[in-house]
């Protein structure tokens, strides 16, 4: 997505290098593809990726001004460095429109701060932070399409209403998955109507610019796929089928120890509890926040890859997380709350805090690559219904091996040894612009996995790296 970022700002295209990101052999169940690649060749014998465009979009802006950085500086990699800030200034953003969401379903302004440091704290929202994943950019999407569903619920004014037409189109046009949300806002709004008695012909008048909005992200999905793969429904997911049997692939998202979701973000039990009391309020707002955590579940039960790669939780439901808490509103607002209600709510989310804290601090991959070298038939299986080799548990590990590199003299000297004589990977070359930018990308992917994974921490050690051949990096950090 970044590389077509780069595309987009320095070529005015939207074709990528040939040859990067190949195909990665993973372990997948019989019957299905081995190999998923991260590129694909478009009808015009070109690289494309097989992403969706909507990130890609987003990000420019982030890009341009990385490239007016490089202007001043001559520095290589500020465009790079400047996107990568993207997901940490959505996630500051959906956080700001979940607060206003909770005061327009009416939870009181202390509840609504405190549902949004649980959203923000307490799940995999702030260790997607540190990623280019789409995920966040997705969340912040339906997070404003309810923002304005709910207020055009509330006041019936229709720039509302293309609001959520536009952040679902866009939501789209990033991750086609997120059809999954699409029936419960149709259901909110359709219910909404039915509430007001609303004449079928103010109907279409309301929803008609809506529509529009909407279809403008769907019309830009189609023809980015029609300009790429000459279909405009193929999405270029060649390896993308729904094989796996349901149950299991719904209780690898909700309650497996490699992936589950209430173990990830235990809050979610919270928004559980409170579900029927906000029901009894704002019944409509709560089917919009049940039927979006059900679309994703429900969508993501059967699909091959429920799992969602080498990452931190359940990536792929990850946009349903702050409907899944928004109920648990009324649970912060009850003024009868007994202590050992009180001493629930902060031990869940003590809890999820603490469940995070690793996967900010050290490279998820760090654990998960070391459990595929040593076994890599046995890698799924063990990642992802083993407990003892759970990211939860072996995550930690790598956060404390990682931080007593800092402490050990050898491990200091050895990682200033990797650095100083590292060498650009072809692949790595493909990726960026210029030899100076592929180094320092090749540092960097050394000292994220061997280094807590703070910029505070890896910046002063990369910015005194001498080029190859100048000496190591024994002195860059006392």
């Amino acid at each position: 997505m970044l590389q077509v970022t780069r595309a987009l700002a320095e070529r005015g295209r939207i074709d990528v290098p040939g040859g990067i990101l190949p195909p990665v052999e993973i372990v997948l169940p019989p019957s299905s593809d081995t190999e998923i690649a991260y590129t694909v060749v478009g009808r015009d014998q070109r690289t494309y990726s097989k992403y969706g465009l909507g990130q890609s979009l987003v990000t420019l802006p982030l890009y341009g001004l990385g490239m007016a950085w490089r202007a001043v500086s001559h520095a290589s990699h500020a465009p790079r460095s400047t996107s990568l800030l993207l997901n940490g200034l959505l996630t500051a953003f959906t956080a700001a429109i979940l607060f206003s969401l909770t005061q327009d379903v009416g939870f009181s302004r202390r509840s609504g701060i405190l549902l949004t440091l649980i959203w923000a704290l307490c799940t995999p929202a702030w260790p997607y932070t540190h990623t280019f994943a789409s995920e966040p950019l997705v969340t912040c999407c339906l997070t404003c399409a309810a923002l304005g569903a709910v207020r055009f619920s509330q006041s019936s004014r229709t720039h509302w209403l293309v609001l959520t037409g536009a952040m679902l189109g866009l939501a789209l046009l990033t991750r086609i998955n997120a059809l999954a949300a699409l029936p419960a806002f149709g259901l909110y709004l359709g219910l909404t109507w039915r509430a007001r008695h609303t004449p079928f012909g103010l109907v279409v008048r309301q929803a008609a610019p809506g529509l529009a909005a909407l279809g403008v992200g769907v019309g830009l999905m189609l023809l980015y796929n029609q300009t790429r793969f000459g279909n405009p429904l193929d999405f270029g997911y060649q390896t993308s089928n729904w094989q796996a049997p349901f149950f299991a692939g719904l209780y690898g998202l909700t309650l497996s120890p490699g992936k589950g979701l209430l173990w990830y973000a235990p809050c979610v039990l919270l928004g559980i509890v409170g579900l029927r009391t906000f029901a009894r309020s704002s019944p409509r707002e709560a089917l919009l926040c049940a039927g979006i955590v059900l679309g994703y579940l429900l969508f993501h039960g059967s699909y091959t890859y429920w799992e969602g790669g080498w990452c931190w939780g359940p990536r792929l439901v990850l946009p349903a997380l702050p409907f899944a808490i928004l109920p648990a509103g009324s649970i912060l607002d009850r003024p009868d709350q007994k202590q050992v209600i009180q001493l629930g709510l902060a031990v869940v989310l003590t809890v999820g805090f603490l469940v995070q804290i690793p996967a900010v601090g050290s490279n998820p991959a760090h654990p998960l690559q070391e459990l595929y070298l040593a076994s890599p038939d046995k890698f799924q299986t063990r990642v992802l219904y083993q407990v003892a080799y759970s990211p939860l548990i072996r995550q930690w590990r790598s956060l404390i091996e990682v931080t007593s590199n800092l402490r050990s003299g050898t491990a200091r000297a050895q990682i200033s040894e990797l650095v100083a004589s590292a060498q650009p990977k072809q692949d790595t070359l493909l990726l960026t612009d210029s030899l100076d930018e592929a180094l320092r990308l090749e540092r960097q992917t050394i000292l994220a996995f061997n280094l807590p994974d703070f910029w505070m921490v890896t910046g002063p050690w990369l910015c005194q790296s001498p080029h190859p051949g100048a000496g190591d990096l024994r002195k860059a950090i006392p």
